[in-house]
């Protein structure tokens, strides 16, 4: 029972800096987009769905938009370097589902 604990222990110990970077990287987003989403998540906005409070779609989205957010202050170069890195991602991933 005892070894039981300590693996469950050692799972969540292991696993939280993943959540953790989960929360502030999506897969491999620039450090402009890392720093919208620690932004976005401090004014309060979370992943569900609460309208006028959801991370994507009524902050993150509307930041690289070049679209004002109620309590985020994030430079407009960021934002669009985050959209332009944003679509690079997706290019690379339609490039793949095509070559399949």
């Amino acid at each position: 029972m005892h070894k039981i604990r300590l693996l469950i222990l050692l799972s969540a110990l292991v696993s939280a800096p993943v959540l953790a970077h989960d929360l502030s990287m999506d897969n491999n987003a620039s450090k402009d987009c890392a720093l919208i989403a620690k932004s976005c998540i401090a004014a309060g906005f979370v992943r569900k769905d609460i309208p006028g409070k959801r991370f994507w779609q009524d902050c993150m989205h509307r930041i690289i938009l070049g679209k004002s957010v109620a309590k985020v202050s994030i430079d407009p170069a960021r934002g669009e370097a985050c959209r332009l890195d944003k679509i690079k991602e997706l290019k690379a991933e339609l490039d793949d589902l095509q070559q399949k």
